[in-house]
């Protein structure tokens, strides 16, 4: 049997293994936001977490599929392999749908927590009941496309599939829809925080991060060129592309849904930065001003406390510690996820106080002991 030249493999599999390991370090961060720093479990992020469940699944058949034949020639692999590899793809179909929707569902619920108007709340609904339903209606058409469903992959048997044509056609019609859904969540933020209670740099950031599901919705729209390979003969080679963009799209998606809701975490991080420069600041103030007031302790001073204290000279030494801090507070704190920070907060950033205590130090001699 001649070996045809090609092998995609390796892209399949570093793909699914590095948007899989990107994901979960995102929903990881999520999950330590919501359980311990802010204790507020929601929709979003159960969502979101399945979504998780449902794309390593589909990573893990990927990975599976590229060692038995995804990204390769069915002419240079044997029939046992093809029919693995088959097998896994019929699973990666369903599983990327299921992902796909729970993860546009999580997002479009983590956006109705900062929506303060009808108009907003009113569109959100209605991208996330279209998409998830033409996503369910898509993930069905790719279960029951074959009868038996193992005609997918065994053709050793009698069966029968549904015309390439349709599959086509539904692929067609989801990829739309999640486009259209990816853009509207994108770039709805925009209008979203721009009447929230939040500093310039932090609307930008929630902006630009929810704007990462426009790069998802690339994805989407690169791979749309590629669905007629569906149809191919080579099927495992010719649809490789496929399953790379849509595991791109949602390892994108589920990373950037992922780091919206992050800000509490980066916002802790911030305050402990401050805090811990301001106590260095304070070590630095008093140090120095300690040296200070002991260099500038008059001589004439320290007798005469000498001689009050009954002492020798230089046994009475009086010393002023000065110690500066300052206030930290969080100016965006009214933001979308509220209840988010149990940190006290205090509005004026810029206020500094200065702590002063004078106090005496003596010293005495007994036994010849100091």
């Amino acid at each position: 049997m001649a070996v045809v030249p090609g092998d995609r493999s390796l892209s399949a599999r570093s793909v699914a293994a590095s948007f899989g390991a990107l994901a979960w370090f995102a929903v990881s961060l999520r999950l330590y936001v919501r359980l311990k720093l802010v204790k507020c479990f929601g929709w979003d992020d159960g969502l979101m977490v399945l979504a998780l469940v449902f794309y390593t699944v589909f990573c893990a058949c990927m990975i599976t599929a590229s060692h038995y034949g995804t990204g390769k020639h069915e002419a240079n692999l044997t029939h046992e392999a093809i029919v693995i590899a088959l097998r896994l793809w019929w699973l990666c179909e369903v599983f990327y749908a299921l992902a796909s929707v729970a993860l546009k569902a999580s997002i479009c619920l983590f956006l109705l927590r900062i929506t303060v108007r009808k108009f907003h709340t009113w569109l959100l609904y209605s991208v996330m009941t279209v998409t998830c339903f033409t996503g369910l209606v898509f993930m069905l058409v790719l279960l029951l496309q074959c009868h038996p469903v193992s005609f997918f992959w065994n053709k050793d048997q009698e069966g029968h599939c549904v015309k390439w044509s349709v599959i086509i056609a539904m692929s067609w019609l989801w990829s739309i829809f999640a486009g259209m859904c990816d853009f509207t969540v994108g770039i709805l933020p925009i209008f979203l925080v721009k009447d929230l209670q939040m500093d310039i740099r932090t609307k930008c950031a929630v902006v630009g991060i929810l704007g990462v599901a426009c790069i998802a919705s690339s994805a989407v729209i690169i791979r749309m060129p590629m669905l007629h390979t569906f149809s191919d003969p080579d099927f495992l080679w010719a649809t490789t592309d496929i399953a790379l963009w849509s595991n791109i799209e949602v390892g994108l998606g589920i990373f950037a849904g992922s780091l919206a809701a992050l800000r509490p975490l980066l916002r802790a991080i911030h305050q402990k930065g401050r805090h811990y420069l301001s106590e260095q600041y304070a070590n630095t103030s008093r140090s120095t001003d300690l040296n200070k007031s002991f260099k500038r302790m008059p001589s004439e001073q320290s007798g005469n406390l000498s001689r009050k204290f009954g002492v020798e000279d230089g046994g009475v030494t009086l010393t002023t510690v000065h110690s500066m801090g300052v206030y930290l507070a969080d100016p965006s704190e009214n933001g979308s996820d509220t209840a988010l920070n149990q940190l006290p907060r205090i509005k004026d950033l810029s206020r500094e106080y200065r702590v002063q205590k004078t106090f005496e130090v003596t010293t005495s001699v007994s036994g010849g002991n100091v």
